[in-house]
């Protein structure tokens, strides 16, 4: 499975723009993402990247890739903890 595939696999929250598409194979196989899929790496809404255009690159699939996840909760402490910020 490939990065794309299991990055959409891990999203812990309802369903991706690659579940009902077409391209959802030669994507996978080939590294591709769509401006769906950044949007969906971005973690924005369904309702805007269903509107999204889907024209799958290689330099979309990157960009999606680049994405920082989230992380909930603890987040400024840990970004605090990175940049050496001491309360």
């Amino acid at each position: 499975m490939s990065a794309a595939a299991e990055s959409v696999a891990r999203k812990p929250f309802g369903p991706s723009p690659c579940n009902t598409c077409r391209r959802k194979v030669r994507c996978a196989a080939e590294q591709f993402g769509c401006n769906a899929f950044v949007l969906y790496s971005l973690h924005e809404v369904p309702e805007r990247w269903a509107l999204a255009p889907r024209q799958p690159t290689r330099e979309l699939y990157e960009r999606a890739m680049a994405v920082k996840p989230r992380v909930f909760g603890r987040r400024r402490e840990i970004v605090e903890e990175e940049q050496g910020v001491d309360e």
